[in-house]
Order: C-alpha cells, then sequence, then structure tokens
C-alpha cells in the first residue's frame, strides 16, 4: 500500500450462508502463506467488539456474536510486503447475513447502517489508542433543533442545540465548536465559519430581501460531524412567516426500486433520492414574504414560538407513522395557533394515513377537527391533479407532483368541517387531494392541506401554486408597510432628470396610494408645476409597482427624493424611503497631456507611461478620464496610464475627462513614435524631481500604486478597503477576517523596470491582528521567473510603516511584485494594509 505507518485496511462485507446463520463476525489474516501483518489482531479485535456492542445497545441487543476470526483471505494476504514500510493492519467484517430475513430487514435500514459504519470507525480509532497508548476523541454528532431568524438590519441569527452524547459509547465525544455554512441557493455552500463558545452565530451584512440558506456541523479534537438538515431565511426586518421542516423519515420503506436486466428487481439505498433534509430549498425559494424557518424539535421544546407568526409552511413529506407526522405536543400547538387566528400551509403525503388510518381517538379528532380533513383512502394511485373550480388554485392548468422523489402514497382526503375542495387526483383513484378552509366569522383564521409533498411539484409549476397558496393566507400576515425606491440609485449622479420609480410592499390589506417628495437643492419641495416653501407630497402612478416623472430641474446639486405608500385603511409608511442624487449639467476642465507630447520619439520599449495633469473636482460629481491610444480606449481615475508592449511607429494619444453625472470634457490629443534604433530626445515631465544622480526624470511604473481604483493589481483573496488609508481614499488589504483555516492573500502586479540607473521601491503598511504567528510577505518574481523574498515577518502592529527596496538589479526586466499575508488557521487572525506603492526608475 506504501501508505506509511498510520494506515489501515478494513473491508465490509455481507455474509451468506444457508438463510438460518446470523450475526457479526470479523476476520484477521491466518498468517498462512505470507506473514499476518503487524497490528492485524488488534484491529480485528477492537472494530469487532465496538460493532457487536453498539448493534446490541442500540439496535438489537441480542445480536449474535459470531466471534474474531482469523482464515487466509486474499486481500488481507496482499497487506503483507517486503518493504516493511508498505505494510498495513487490516480486517474484514461479515457485519450480517444477507440471506437470513432478520438480517436482511436490518441490513435495508439507513439507522443500522450508519449505526454500524459509526462503530467500524470507532474501532478504528480505539485501534491508535491501543497502539498508541493515547487517548483520542472521537468526531461528535450532528447539532439538532436548528432555528435560522431574521434579526433585523440585515441580519440573520442562526441557533441550534449541542450535539447529542450518551453514557453507552453509541455517538461521539462532545463537540467543542460548530462550523456555520450559508448558501445563496441551497447547493454551492461556502467553506464555513468556526463558532465556539456558544450555540448561536449571527450573520451579518445581508440585503434585504435575499435568500440565504444555512446549515451547521459540530467540531471536536476528532473531527466534523455530518451537517444538519438546511434551513434558510428571506432576509427582511418584520418577518411573519415561519417555515417548519418535519420530514425526518428515512427508512427502509423509502428505498428506490431498480429493475437491473442482470439481477431483476432491486431495492438501492439511495439517500439522497430518499430525503435530502432539504426541502426547504424548493419551499423557500417560491416564497416572496420574508420568513424564518426552523427544524419541527425547535418547534415541539418551545424554542420557537408559532404565535410570533401570522402564516406558518409545515413541511411532512412522506413522514409518516414510524417517525410521527405530528406528535401529540405538535398537534397541541398546531390546534391552539390556528384557534388564535393563525394560517398554515401543511403538506405530505402520509398526514391521513398516519392520524386517521392508524392514529388514536386523539390523532383523529385532530385530524378531522384542526386539519379539517377526512381520510378517504392511503393511495390515490396517480401523480396528477387538477384544480377545482372557485378554489385558490382555480384558472391554473393541471400538474404533476413527480419531482425530488417519489411520493408513491398520496394521500385521498375529503374536506369537512367548513372546508372545500381545491385540487382533485386525474386518474388513479380520483379523489381530493387538497383542502382549503377560511373562517366565516373572521378573516382568519386559514388553512391549506395538501395530501401530497409540495416539494415535489414540477419546478416549473412550483412557483405558480405557492403564490397562489401564500396570497389565500397573507391577510393573516401581521400588517406591516413598506416603500422603496428602485430608481434613482442613492448617491448616484446625472445630468438629465432621472426615472423615479420604485414598489410597495403590504401584508393584511391592500395599498391604496403612493406619495413622493422631491426637495430641491436649496430646500424647496415640488408642487406639480412650481417650487414650493411648504412641504408637498404627490401622488404617484400605479401602487405595488409606482412611478412618477421628475420636473424639468432648475439648478445643479443634491435632490432628496422621498416615497411613502398608503394602504386602504389609512395608514401610511412611517418610513418613507429617502435617495439623494447628485444633479450635474457642467462639463468638466480639460486636462493638459504631460508626456509623450510632440511626437517624441522613444526607442523600442516594453511599455510607456502616458501621463496628463490631474483635473481638481469641481462642484459636481466625481472626475474620471477616458483614454484613447491608436483608437483603444481605456477608463482609469488616475493621470497616469502605463501601456503594454507598444509597437514600432507613430502612436496617437488623447485624454478626456468625464464626471460621474455623464457629461465630457472635450478631448487633448497628442502623439508619439516608437523606433528600433537608440535615440536620445528631451522627454519633458511635470511635477517629477531628477533622482539617483541622473540627469532626466524618475518614472513610477506602478499603476494606481494608491489602490484608488480597481485598475492595475490583481487581488488573490484580498480587498479594496477604506478602513485604515495612508492616503488618498482607499488602501488594500490583505489576510484573512476569519479563523479556522490556513490561507494566502496578496496584491500583486506586473510592471516593466526600463534601462535606468536606480530602481527604488517604497511602500507603506498597516499590520493589525492578534496572531503573531501569521507571516507577511513581500516577493519579488523576475524577468527569468525566480522568486526573491524582499522580506517575511511575523504578526506586527499599527500604526503605518514604511519599507524601501533597492530593486536597481532588476532593471531591464518585467517583474512581478507581491505583498500578501498567510493566515496559519489559528483562532486569531493578523491583516496587512497596503498603500502609496511606489516604484521609481531613475535614469
Amino acid at each position: 500500500a506504501g501508505t506509511g505507518d498510520d494506515a489501515v485496511y478494513v473491508s465490509w462485507h455481507t455474509n451468506g450462508y444457508n438463510g438460518a446463520a446470523r450475526g457479526t463476525e470479523t476476520y484477521a489474516h491466518s498468517g498462512e502463506s505470507l506473514p499476518r501483518t503487524q497490528g492485524s489482531l488488534t484491529l480485528c479485535h477492537t472494530i469487532h467488539t465496538e460493532v457487536v456492542h453498539d448493534i446490541r445497545a442500540g439496535w438489537d441487543p441480542f445480536w449474535t456474536d459470531r466471534g474474531e476470526k482469523t482464515r487466509n483471505l486474499g486481500e488481507l494476504r496482499m497487506l503483507w510486503d517486503e518493504n516493511e514500510s508498505a505494510r498495513i493492519p487490516g480486517a474484514l467484517t461479515e457485519i450480517a447475513f444477507h440471506d437470513n430475513p432478520d438480517d436482511a430487514d436490518a441490513l435495508k435500514e439507513p439507522a443500522f447502517q450508519m449505526l454500524a459504519a459509526r462503530a467500524v470507525y470507532q474501532g478504528i480509532v480505539k485501534y491508535f489508542e491501543e497502539r498508541d497508548g493515547v487517548s483520542l476523541t472521537l468526531l461528535p454528532e450532528p447539532p439538532t433543533h436548528l432555528v435560522v431568524q431574521n434579526a433585523g438590519g440585515g441580519q440573520v441569527r442562526v441557533s441550534w442545540q449541542p450535539s447529542p452524547t450518551d453514557t453507552v459509547g453509541l455517538v461521539g465525544d462532545a463537540a467543542t465548536g460548530y462550523r456555520v455554512y450559508t448558501s445563496t441557493n441551497g447547493l454551492g455552500w461556502s467553506n464555513g465559519v468556526s463558532v465556539t463558545g456558544t450555540t448561536a452565530y449571527t450573520i451579518t451584512n445581508l440585503v434585504e430581501g435575499q435568500l440565504l440558506f444555512v446549515r451547521v456541523s459540530a467540531t471536536n479534537e476528532g473531527g466534523e460531524s455530518f451537517s444538519t438538515e438546511t434551513l434558510a431565511a428571506h432576509v427582511e426586518d418584520g418577518t411573519g412567516l415561519l417555515l417548519v421542516n418535519g420530514f425526518d423519515r428515512l427508512n427502509s420503506t423509502m428505498l428506490i426500486p431498480e429493475n437491473d436486466p442482470v439481477e431483476g428487481n432491486n431495492l438501492r439505498m439511495l439517500l439522497d433520492r430518499m430525503n435530502r433534509y432539504d426541502y426547504a430549498i424548493q419551499h423557500g425559494e417560491t416564497i416572496t414574504y420574508p420568513f424564518d424557518s426552523s427544524s419541527n424539535e425547535a418547534v415541539q421544546e418551545g424554542i420557537i414560538n408559532l404565535d410570533d407568526y401570522g402564516v406558518v409552511d409545515w413541511i411532512l413529506g412522506e413522514e409518516s407513522n414510524q417517525d410521527e407526522t405530528l406528535n401529540g405536543t405538535e398537534q397541541s400547538l398546531l390546534s391552539s395557533y390556528l384557534e388564535g387566528g393563525g394560517a398554515l400551509f401543511i403538506s405530505g403525503a402520509e398526514i391521513g394515513w398516519d392520524l386517521y388510518h392508524l392514529g388514536s381517538s386523539y390523532d383523529r379528532a385532530f385530524y378531522t377537527t384542526t386539519l379539517r380533513a377526512e381520510y378517504a383512502d392511503d393511495d390515490a394511485g396517480t401523480y396528477e391533479v387538477a384544480p377545482v373550480s372557485g378554489s385558490i388554485l382555480d384558472g391554473l392548468p393541471a400538474f404533476s407532483f413527480d419531482a425530488l422523489y417519489d411520493a408513491d402514497y398520496p394521500d385521498q382526503i375529503a374536506p369537512t368541517n367548513g372546508s372545500s375542495a381545491t385540487l382533485t387526483y386525474s386518474g388513479g383513484q380520483g379523489g381530493v387531494a387538497a383542502i382549503q378552509y377560511q373562517s366565516e366569522m373572521a378573516a382568519c383564521p386559514r388553512l391549506v392541506y395538501f395530501g401530497f409533498p409540495f416539494e415535489t411539484i414540477r419546478p416549473e409549476q412550483r412557483v405558480d401554486v405557492m403564490a397562489r397558496v401564500m396570497s389565500f393566507l397573507s391577510p393573516c400576515l401581521p400588517q406591516s408597510l413598506s416603500t422603496k425606491i428602485g430608481s434613482p440609485a442613492h448617491l448616484s449622479a446625472h445630468n438629465t432628470p432621472p426615472p423615479f420609480a420604485g414598489s410597495a410592499r403590504v401584508t393584511g390589506t391592500d395599498i391604496e396610494r403612493v406619495e413622493v417628495q422631491i426637495q430641491h437643492p436649496n430646500g424647496e419641495y415640488w408642487a406639480d408645476s412650481a417650487w414650493v416653501t411648504p412641504t408637498t407630497w404627490l401622488t404617484a402612478s400605479g401602487g405595488a409597482v409606482w412611478t412618477y416623472t421628475l420636473p424639468a430641474l432648475s439648478g445643479d446639486g443634491d435632490y432628496y427624493l422621498r416615497a411613502r405608500a398608503w394602504t386602504t385603511d389609512s395608514i401610511s409608511d412611517t418610513s418613507p424611503a429617502e435617495v439623494v442624487f447628485t444633479y450635474d449639467t457642467l462639463p468638466p476642465t480639460a486636462t493638459t497631456l504631460i508626456t509623450p507630447t510632440s511626437g517624441i520619439t522613444f526607442p523600442a520599449v516594453t511599455s510607456v507611461s502616458l501621463m496628463w495633469e490631474a483635473v481638481p473636482a469641481d462642484s459636481g460629481s466625481p472626475l474620471a478620464y477616458v483614454l484613447e491610444l491608436d483608437g483603444q480606449l481605456y477608463t482609469t481615475t488616475q493621470a497616469v496610464y502605463t501601456t503594454g508592449y507598444v509597437a514600432e511607429g507613430t502612436h496617437a494619444w488623447g485624454v478626456r475627462v468625464f464626471d460621474e453625472a455623464g457629461n465630457y470634457s472635450e478631448w487633448v490629443t497628442d502623439t508619439f513614435a516608437v523606433v528600433q534604433h537608440q535615440v536620445y530626445l528631451p522627454l519633458t515631465a511635470r511635477n517629477f524631481s531628477p533622482e539617483g544622480g541622473g540627469g532626466g526624470p524618475c518614472v513610477d511604473v506602478i499603476l494606481n500604486g494608491g489602490f484608488e481604483s480597481d485598475e492595475g493589481w490583481l487581488l488573490n483573496h484580498a480587498t479594496y478597503t477604506t478602513t485604515h488609508v495612508y492616503s488618498g481614499t482607499r488602501s488594500a488589504r490583505v489576510g484573512t477576517l476569519w479563523p479556522g483555516q490556513v490561507s494566502y492573500s496578496s496584491v500583486a502586479q506586473t510592471m516593466a523596470l526600463t534601462e535606468g540607473i536606480t530602481a527604488t521601491l517604497q511602500l507603506w503598511l498597516y499590520p493589525t491582528g492578534s496572531d503573531a504567528s501569521d507571516t507577511h510577505y513581500i516577493i519579488l518574481y523576475d524577468g527569468g521567473g525566480q522568486r526573491h523574498d524582499l522580506e517575511y515577518w511575523l504578526g506586527g502592529a499599527p500604526p503605518w510603516q514604511k519599507r524601501v527596496y533597492d530593486l536597481s538589479d532588476y532593471l531591464g526586466q518585467t517583474v512581478t511584485l507581491y505583498v500578501g499575508t498567510r493566515n496559519d488557521g489559528e483562532d486569531d487572525t493578523a491583516m496587512l494594509y497596503v498603500d502609496g506603492v511606489v516604484l521609481k526608475v531613475c535614469p
């Protein structure tokens, strides 16, 4: 194997004999033909002992122990190698007998497979404990009782209960930390954030309207557990909707049928087609209202209160009697919730089967009284449904529920106690597939119950179905009103009046109108025909989506726009939306070109620095430059641009100043030439002083050394920032904010060091952080690709520090500069702010 001292070989088998034999036996090599590898008997013993113990403790107390044995089995025999370093210990375990009915039933259960696999892992750990005389930590179980809640201000709070432990040795050791993973779609996940000392974590800097998916794992010295189920939040203040995941079932009745051309009909344990534990994705991505989410266990334990929400979407999938679709506590909570005026959307294929067909009298009473349904039959025999005329889904086309997983026993139900049919099955046994209910005495409570899982509806129809369901239930949401301005963007600049438009949203009632306010830079308000002193509100066109046409604006400056919605019951948005935009019609002043000008001729060069005078900011919007070189346009905020390779011949270039509002100066143009032979002609430059003892000006070959724009630099896990700045408005930051992982981050730039006498690199650095073992570095790669370490140092503390390096040895080469930080993955982190980078080449 050649894998070294800490490798082991474990072979997982099931046995077959005469149909009567059963139980577990584990083998090591007998030592025949080739010697037995050292440690094999110990490995065989620790695995076998752990497997038998755990199966008896967690599955069947009378499980047969067939003992630890030796045999000349090929896969164990071949673990011997003449090379001692290539020998590894090995064991083969026959977990159970696949031809024995009782053992075969156990092998079909995911819970048994998980128990046995965990026992094998724990047996391997105990082998290393015995071999090395140490005490090792077993990796923890996943956390439980996950809750994901909006906390306001673009924050989402994630909480959970600690990983379970026991005293019989079935599960792992206690967790000492956790990792919180996030995703925008529930499929691609972040690297996770480490959390210690608490069972909650708040995610910040989220965007209103963002859909965020979350899962959590547990960690300790032994490793990392599997993750929790996936939950989600739709980010916004004032959440009134709760998504509850109650689909926990995973057993042999959910195995996937497979018709193999050789083996015939089989049942496969394809877990991702049995229960992915992430159906918050299909529900969450179709709900347009802000929502929180919770595991059903957190609801049972009172960690989250249903009464805090106007609408609850309870996912039951194929949850059935083995796990209880709704236990007594959940039934009581839902009954009280609906009696208190809540609205419930509940969906699942086994609710009626479990609560009515198999349930107690209490279960049946809940089913008929609270869920307002009668149970008709277990299997409708079809995956097609059609909306009932006059129902909340009336007008939608018929649709199928055969996506994601096989909901193969959808309940046939019937309306009762004031409910009415919403969907009927098409084909099969027919009958009612869904019901709806609205109180005749008040707007709420309301109920929608699907006899099949909502998430199994095909994606192209899922959104429309959920929209109708939520439209019916939304009057029970707490009334909330918000107004948003979509255009113009806050702090944007314009040279013509921009579109003024936005949206308004209300729950529990309807929007009657939207009012807008337009304030002049001089403080006056637009009154539909003139600017006036009194505060004035005007009515916009539309409601949920609204617009207002701005008048011709009478002066440059900052205009304030506000909007507020009103409901049909005369309630207005108490926090009107507001944006400020700059109206700027003044073209910027043209620049003056510095060099190269007047047709000056260069010898063949690898690059040319084009320079012009910086134009001072006017009273309008921020300025930038358009550079044209031989018909090619470039945009920059700096008054210099260094080209790449420039071909021989005459080149035309020019610069035009523009502002954010879209105003442009006149073009200023000139020419220069490049020839293959060496020439000596004067070069005119302004604001540069001779350095290095030569007779001409020094040239800074760094582009954007102050990081004021996004040009010039290649960022590797680095970012621009305004937190610590040596000069100007921005700097660059390398180093990670988050502990827990080894990482490199850097800023890099490639530049040509033209011929000269000296080349001097100067930069300013601001180290921060509390990890003294993190490393900062400055590296240069020369024209041949060789690496040169200019400096390495550990940690460091503020304030700004100046670094200077002589790079004269690299003149005439194209070099690449790296400034970066290596974080070692420990709990603390260090970062480095970089600014004022100058690399002057002097003749």
